[in-house]
């Protein structure tokens, strides 16, 4: 999932239309990359990640594989349990659901992999939705009625 999310910002970066066009192994100086190109890859991957990464990042890690390969060990701490790492914030999260999707979507996933997935999925689900609820009164204003909106406004300007 992390190789995805380096080879769609750095494919972005580049101006390419698909992460397919950053090879895996291909170092980020052969496909184009420059010091001004890497300070913006670098930000990208700061924000959705929420990790402070260098700027000399795609010199220090030359290829797709060997960058995420090192946000995975600054996420999860190279033996693999959490770092100092709180939270990665809502936009990487959803994010990384977008990448995860993807990678579902694909034919490269092994099908006997789906009933594992599926359960983690239900337990995240579960997870979330007690969250969700844990959240109180916060009223969903999408699905609203008029007549809850106006009451919600007149609530908040105590009218």
């Amino acid at each position: 999932m992390l190789t995805g999310l380096v080879r769609s910002n750095a494919a972005t970066v580049l101006g390419h239309t698909t992460p397919d066009a950053v090879p895996l192994d291909g170092g980020f100086l052969d496909n184009g990359f420059d010091s001004l190109a890497a300070v913006d890859l670098r930000n990208r991957l700061n924000t959705v990640t929420g990790l402070r990464l260098p700027p000399t990042l795609v010199f220090d890690y030359p290829t797709p594989n060997a960058l995420a390969q090192h946000i995975a060990e600054e996420i999860l701490g190279e033996d693999g349990e959490d770092s100092e790492v709180e939270t990665l914030g809502d936009l990487s999260v959803l994010t990384m659901l977008n990448a995860l999707e993807k990678q579902l979507s694909s034919d490269t996933l092994d099908s006997s992999l789906f009933a594992d997935v599926a359960s983690r999925l239900n337990g995240l689900v579960t997870l979330v939705r007690s969250k969700a609820d844990e959240g109180g009164e916060d009223e969903d204003i999408e699905f609203a009625t008029d007549e809850e909106l106006f009451s919600m406004l007149d609530e908040h300007f105590d009218k």
